[in-house]
Parts: C-alpha cells; sequence; structure tokens
C-alpha cells in the first residue's frame, strides 16, 4: 500500500556502502533489478543516498503512474548528471534540465512529430518497411539489425544524414546509454567535468535519430522475437489485420488482438528495463 507513511518501512541498508559514493552495486547492468529487489523488502518507495544526493525510486508501475498524472508539471525535470548531461551531450534534449531551452527545443521537435507532420512520412515508412519485412524474410536470424536498418534509414532520410556520421552518432548513443544508468559513473557526484556546447540545431537532428534507432528498433525486434515465440498468437494478429484492414484500406484503430500483442510485448521486455529519472522541481506530498 503506498499511502503507508515511507517511515513505516526501514529504508535500504547494504554493507557496501561508502560515505560519499552511496551503494556500491552493478548499477552500469543491473540497477534495476536491485530496485526489484528493495521494492519487495522495504516497499514500493525507499530512497538511497549518492555522494550528496538523495535519489527516491518508485518501485511499482501503478504508483509512478499516478503520481506523474497528477505531479506531472513538477517532474518535468531531470537529474543532473555532469557525465551524461553536460560531457557526452552537452545538456540538451533528453537531459536538458527544464528551462526555456527545455520548451524551445520541445517545440521544435514536437513540430515534425505532429498528426499533420508523420501523415507526410508515408512513402518513407512505407518503403522502408517493405524492405524490411524482405530483409527479414531472406535473413531471419538478423531481424534486430534489419529493424535497426529500417528505422535509421527512415530519420537518415528525414534528417538527411550519411552513413559515415550514422556510424559515428551509433557510438556515441551507446556510450550515452551506459553512462546514463543510476550510479555508473561516479563523477556525477562532482562537477570537475563541467562544459557547455551550445550547438542546439544540429543535436535536435540527432535526438530524433538517436531516440528512434535506439527505441523503435528494440520494440520492433522484441516484437519479432514475441510473434517467434508465440506463434498462435502471431496468428491471431494476421486475422486481425486481414478482417479490419484488408488488402485495400487503411489501418484502422479497431484492432483489439493486434494493440494486445505489441502491448504485452512491450511489457514482456522494455526499452529502458529502469525507467528514465525525473527530478521533482518542487516537494511533492
Amino acid at each position: 500500500d503506498y499511502d503507508t507513511p515511507l517511515r513505516a518501512y526501514p529504508y535500504p541498508q547494504d554493507r557496501q556502502v561508502t560515505r560519499y559514493v552511496g551503494p556500491r552495486f552493478n548499477a552500469s547492468c543491473t540497477f534495476y533489478q536491485h530496485f526489484k529487489q528493495w521494492t519487495q523488502e522495504y516497499g514500493p518507495v525507499f530512497s538511497f543516498r549518492q555522494g550528496l544526493k538523495t535519489i527516491v525510486v518508485v518501485g511499482r508501475f501503478q504508483v509512478a503512474v499516478d503520481i506523474m498524472e497528477k505531479e506531472g508539471t513538477a517532474l518535468a525535470d531531470c537529474p543532473r548528471s555532469t557525465a551524461a548531461g553536460e560531457t557526452l551531450s552537452g545538456r540538451m534534449r533528453v537531459l536538458t534540465p527544464a528551462s526555456e531551452r527545455f520548451n524551445k527545443m520541445q517545440r521544435a521537435l514536437h513540430s515534425h512529430l505532429q498528426s499533420k507532420s508523420i501523415a507526410s512520412y508515408s512513402p518513407i515508412l512505407m518503403t522502408t518497411t517493405r524492405q524490411n519485412m524482405l530483409d527479414i524474410i531472406q535473413d531471419p536470424e538478423r531481424h534486430q539489425d534489419h529493424a535497426k536498418w529500417g528505422v535509421r534509414a527512415t530519420m537518415q532520410t528525414l534528417t538527411v544524414y550519411k552513413d559515415l556520421k550514422i556510424r559515428f552518432v551509433n557510438r556515441c548513443l551507446i556510450r550515452l546509454r551506459l553512462t546514463m544508468r543510476t550510479g555508473a559513473k561516479r563523477d556525477d557526484i562532482f562537477s570537475f567535468l563541467e562544459k557547455n556546447i551550445d550547438d542546439e540545431t544540429a543535436y535536435l537532428a540527432r535526438s530524433m535519430f538517436t531516440a528512434s534507432s535506439d527505441t523503435m528498433a528494440s520494440k520492433i525486434g522484441v516484437a519479432v522475437t514475441a510473434a517467434t515465440c508465440y506463434p498462435e498468437m502471431q496468428k491471431k494478429v494476421q486475422e486481425d489485420l486481414d478482417t479490419v484492414i484488408g488488402k485495400d484500406r487503411h489501418a484502422s484503430d479497431i484492432l483489439p488482438q493486434t494493440m494486445v500483442f505489441v502491448l504485452e510485448s512491450f511489457r514482456w521486455r522494455p526499452v529502458t528495463s529502469g525507467g528514465f529519472p525525473h527530478k521533482a522541481t518542487r516537494d511533492i506530498i
């Protein structure tokens, strides 16, 4: 029961704790497994110290949804990360603190991701989707690579990236993803890595590319894996698509079996297992 006062639960006590850096768990790989264990032991909401910071973990989905729906405005900010937020990304986009810059960049991205804008991308999406399906048929074992190619080809067309830049961005994305994990970098406790890079326009295009290549490609790969593991569900989805859409009809929202399959595959293997941290701009009671 998340209405129970926090003081009713004992706080996590880890033997491998130091005075300045907090708990020494393997944050770069399995921090969410530690969070799950602590949630079961201490309750749905608990906290631990990392340096001078207090990190509050909400370990239950519905509790997190309730808090975000009620206090979404106060949670628009993100924790400061010297390693990932400033050194690697110049405090832009996903790690941009709540500010006028954040609002400006958000408006710029959303102007290209609205329903009217997305409709104009249909020819590109159709071409890359067909090619992705053909690639999977020819070489099914590399379906994840084909999904990444399809998404990257789409974003390459929209953002006018060249192959050399794509390889560079992919390497940067891997470094950023590893650095952003909770507790992965002790440098975040101190401030000797601070630096500012003001290149917002270039970073906006890069954000569209990296976000799509990492998240959408992962979702497609997981969905293909789920369809392979559960062929009986795959048949139901195919029947659902044939019944509602057919060969000559546009897509419809009335696809219950398809949506259940898609949502379950996302729940089965979420893209960000540990979620993304938020920072409260005021006290939440």
